[in-house]
């Protein structure tokens, strides 16, 4: 018996679901999916739904979730049926809504209606597109990551709008093109994602990454909390050959960092329409599916599927992983800190102003 099935055998003996404490009931979903392969998690999984589920409908959402992890979809979607049909509640909006998109998401319709979305925005064939994900939460980061990325990234940016505060906002911007997703999310009162619909977003910024390279975009990704602050052409053009461009990290998945050393970040990557870039993105949307974290995701794709050849240098991290390239430029030009990196920056934004923030990153 591997050790996450010994963790997913103890928490599940640790007692009903709703009496484990929230960090609890993550780490059982997280070693369900790294133990989805043994059987002996399958049967506990069983026994943990038929002793659990119907007894609180918002952890009964977690369960869903779980019977996702273990590679099983259309159980969680049946199980957020249930959930829906039965809860008065916001739990049952909540299910409601993950169950009708799982739904589209698993029989093709979103991609389907995604690759319609883009078409319509007449985004020009081959062009570079560079996306940002966008909710009114954020707008006055967005304003500060628009100013530096008009002089250092590109002149115009899919904007992949969240809510229609974001769609609204980012329509009157001459630089920004719309793709309009706000249907698929809940938030609270304070403009907060739901963090069940926050794993929908993971899905969704996947198969939109995807249907852009089947339509022959390369494609640069940022997050909102990537902020340029040098030129990015001037940097890729000094790397080396890739199929694709990712920061490096040392984080989540812990587990891949522990083994591995490194780990791929995705609020900074950039993607090539090439047939490798492609076979490597089919593989990673599936996976995202399962995961319902696109960085767990990509990580442990990676990690299940071998690096080979590595190729470390001052300047970058290069290696082949699932039939594609991947580069990683070094943390000095590309940093996870908000008051170093010469090219971009990617940090967590802690509580700072805009101000305290332009401060540190030293743009006045």
């Amino acid at each position: 018996m591997g050790w996450w099935t010994i963790a997913v055998a103890s928490l599940v003996y640790a007692g009903p679901l709703p009496s484990l404490a929230a960090f609890d009931r993550g780490r059982l979903s997280y070693a369900l999916l790294l133990s989805r392969k043994s059987g002996t998690s399958q049967t506990l999984f069983e026994r943990l739904l038929k002793r659990d589920f119907g007894k609180d409908a918002a952890i009964d959402i977690e369960i869903a979730e779980m019977a996702m992890r273990l590679g099983n979809p259309s159980l969680g979607r049946d199980l957020l049926q249930k959930v829906a049909q039965r809860d008065q509640g916001h739990a049952a909006v909540v299910a409601e809504t993950m169950h009708r998109y799982l739904t589209q998401i698993l029989d093709g319709t979103v991609s389907d209606t995604l690759h319609r979305q883009i078409e319509a925005l007449a985004l020009g064939s081959g062009s570079r597109v560079t996306i940002i994900t966008l909710s009114g939460h954020y707008l006055e980061m967005f304003e500060l990551w628009k100013e530096q990325a008009l002089k250092y990234v590109d002149q115009r940016f899919l904007v992949i709008a969240l809510d229609s505060e974001a769609v609204e906002i980012a329509s009157r911007l001459e630089c920004c093109r719309v793709l309009d997703i706000s249907s698929y999310f809940l938030f609270d009162a304070n403009g907060k994602i739901n963090p069940h619909s926050r794993h929908l977003l993971w899905v969704l910024r996947s198969l939109i990454l995807k249907t852009l390279l089947e339509r022959r975009h390369t494609v640069y990704s940022m997050d909102i909390d990537a902020v340029a602050v040098a030129d990015l052409d001037t940097m890729l053009a000094t790397l080396p050959q890739a199929d694709i461009i990712a920061q490096e990290d040392f984080s989540i998945p812990m587990d891949v960092a522990r083994k591995q050393g490194f780990i791929l970040c995705c609020g900074f990557m950039v993607f090539y329409p090439i047939t490798a870039t492609l076979a490597f993105m089919k593989h990673f949307a599936d996976q995202v599916i399962l995961e319902l974290d696109d960085q767990l995701a990509l990580n442990h794709q990676i990690a299940e599927a071998g690096i080979r050849d590595m190729e470390t240098q001052p300047t970058h991290r290069r290696f082949s992983v699932d039939g594609a390239v991947i580069v990683c430029p070094d943390k000095q030009r590309v940093s996870r800190d908000v008051s170093y990196g010469t090219v971009v920056r990617h940090f967590q934004q802690r509580n700072e102003s805009i101000a305290e923030l332009r401060q540190k990153l030293g743009i006045g």
